[in-house]
């Protein structure tokens, strides 16, 4: 990560997620809806003789939406490198080879929150729940860390 540092940036505090939470708040929807469309699906595909391939393409959805999203997330969370600087906040991911890094200013973002479960927890940025379907991209969040409000309170003293 030093490498990609902008001049007169310097790097004020690097972590790694801690807890790997299997369920996430927007769960409480989806786990749900997962299961309602996994029973109807696959009351359509039973017997399975003759069902056409599109039909397999949503019983495949359904899994993901099961299963698959949970084991993305925990993979996602296992390779996460969080680091703050006193100009940007960066999230860097290795998947399966392939490596993600998001990065935002801090100047720029809504002022931190941080959710404290017990010496962990997360800190995002802006309300916990937005009203409506167009949320544009996904905002960076520190999931799974040590000592939440101190990193809270680290990224306020570099805004």
């Amino acid at each position: 990560m030093t490498a990609d540092l902008f001049p007169s940036e310097r790097v004020v505090w690097t972590g790694k997620p801690v807890r790997y939470p299997v369920f996430d708040a927007g769960d409480f929807f989806l786990v749900p809806f997962s299961i309602l469309w996994c029973s109807v699906v696959f009351r359509s595909v039973w017997p399975p003789d003759r069902v056409p391939l599109i039909v397999w393409g949503f019983v495949a959805v359904g899994l993901y939406l099961l299963v698959g999203r949970l084991v993305v997330r925990q993979l996602v969370l296992r390779s996460t490198t969080y680091t703050v600087t006193n100009k940007r906040l960066v999230v860097e991911s290795r998947v399966l080879g392939v490596t993600r890094v998001r990065s935002d200013f801090l100047r720029t973002m809504r002022p931190p929150v941080a959710d404290d479960h017990g010496g962990h927890g997360n800190v995002r940025f802006g309300p916990r729940f937005e009203v409506g379907f167009v949320r544009g991209p996904r905002r960076l969040e520190l999931r799974g860390i040590e000592d939440p409000r101190a990193v809270r309170d680290l990224i306020m003293a570099q805004r």
